[in-house]
């Protein structure tokens, strides 16, 4: 048996008496990049937790994108600019953020050493302390530049609200909303920096409003059109040259548009001045869908065997969005089923038929089929007419018809 080198025997005695003297301490590989758990203490605030949490890269990257000892601690740091920024949306502008790895702080001299240094199991302990202090609250709500009367209370903002961020800022949009939907088509409402009163745990809010003129409509153009005639947009459009400039009245008929099988997308968008008679121009640009479309279907069942269904359609027949929906399935035959058997039909659907909100659809189908019980042949027709009532009402009136002919134990029968 070869013996150590007496050099070798004396460092191997120095590490034994280490692990001796100090029975704590493990050897251990330093992590990199270095796992770590992360805890958020919870607030009295339901809301703030949610927008710390939601904010946090710690919790969001701490699997998808691990990081080094370094990297971590700034993961960390930034991390805390966005909890302040998360407290002073909610109206916490004397809020406070501790943050701790392994129980010292984010500033601890030789930290980043320390976690180099440190074994890869267990992981680093991130611990995140908020204190949110009082939340602040609107004192003063004011309006400043040229408005028409009344404009205040479609802020839906009140002294006394919290100083909410996202409250402020709907504020604004609702102020400017409210002036597009009564003709201020070029407003504009920008919101000034808001004034902090500490003391007070209070803040002021201030718009500066430019409401522009009140316009009307002015010539309303089409970009895009090619198979839909423009006349049946025209027909269509629920917006009129000369009418009041609204803008939820002008998202209104573009939906309304978008609605039609025939276009893929519709935009809206006013002109960014008045023509010379005071008016602001519209322009709709379209994107049509392509005009036929074909689809095929392949099915088993084991009472009606191997079916084969497809389909053609026609979204614009004639240029005024009519679709014609062309379909056939065949079944070859299963336990349930002797024969081979088919169903066909054809259905033309017209839209605005005598007026706008109103359509012609008419349908015609023929059936073949041979079951155990009994043998169907089949020709079946209906007409209607369909009248929208609201977004979620619709109405029908129509006839339909069916000649049926059923072959039972040699017996037909024929139906009308």
């Amino acid at each position: 048996m070869r013996r150590l080198p007496r050099l070798a025997r004396g460092c191997a005695a120095l590490i034994l008496a280490a692990s001796v003297a100090a029975p704590g301490y493990r050897l251990g590989i330093a992590a990199d990049p270095q796992s770590y758990t992360v805890v958020i203490a919870k607030t009295q605030d339901s809301a703030l937790d949610a927008a710390l949490s939601g904010s946090s890269q710690l919790e969001s990257l701490r699997e998808k994108a691990p990081v080094g000892p370094f990297a971590l601690l700034t993961r960390a740091r930034q991390d805390r600019e966005r909890f302040l920024t998360a407290l002073h949306s909610l109206g916490y502008y004397k809020g406070a953020v501790a943050i701790t790895v392994n129980g010292y702080p984010l500033d601890a001299p030789g930290l980043v050493d320390l976690l180099r240094s440190a074994p890869a199991n267990p992981p680093a302990k991130v611990a995140v302390a908020v204190t949110p202090g009082p939340q602040f609250r609107i004192r003063h709500v004011a309006l400043t530049g040229t408005y028409p009367p009344g404009l205040e209370a479609a802020a839906k903002l009140a002294g006394g609200d919290p100083a909410i961020a996202a409250q402020v800022v709907g504020a604004r949009d609702r102020l400017l909303s409210s002036l597009r939907d009564n003709g201020y088509a070029l407003a504009t409402v920008e919101l000034e920096p808001a004034t902090l009163y500490p003391a007070l745990n209070a803040m002021d809010v201030t718009f500066k409003v430019e409401s522009g003129p009140r316009v009307a409509l002015g010539p309303i153009r089409f970009q895009g059109l090619d198979g839909v005639n423009e006349a049946f947009v025209r027909r269509r459009l629920l917006v009129h040259q000369g009418e009041l400039f609204s803008a939820t009245a002008l998202d209104r008929a573009r939906a309304d548009l978008v609605g039609l099988p025939v276009f893929a997308t519709v935009l809206a968008v006013p002109a960014t001045q008045l023509d010379p008679n005071g008016q602001l121009p519209i322009t709709f640009y379209m994107t049509e869908r392509p005009g036929h479309a074909v689809d095929f279907g392949v099915s088993y069942a084991t009472d009606l065997g191997l079916g084969l269904t497809a389909g053609w359609h026609d979204r614009n027949l004639c240029g005024n969005a009519e679709q014609l929906n062309l379909t056939a399935a065949f079944q070859a035959g299963g336990n349930s089923q002797i024969r081979p058997g088919y169903k066909v039909n054809a259905q033309f659907i017209k839209p605005d038929f005598l007026r706008r909100d109103q359509s012609l659809e008419a349908n015609l189908g023929a059936v073949k089929q041979s079951l155990l019980a009994y043998d169907q042949k089949g020709l079946f027709e209906s007409l209607a007419i369909n009248r929208m009532l609201s977004k979620h009402w619709r109405v029908s009136v129509g006839v339909s018809a069916e000649q049926e002919q059923i072959t039972q134990q040699g017996v037909s029968r024929t139906y009308n």
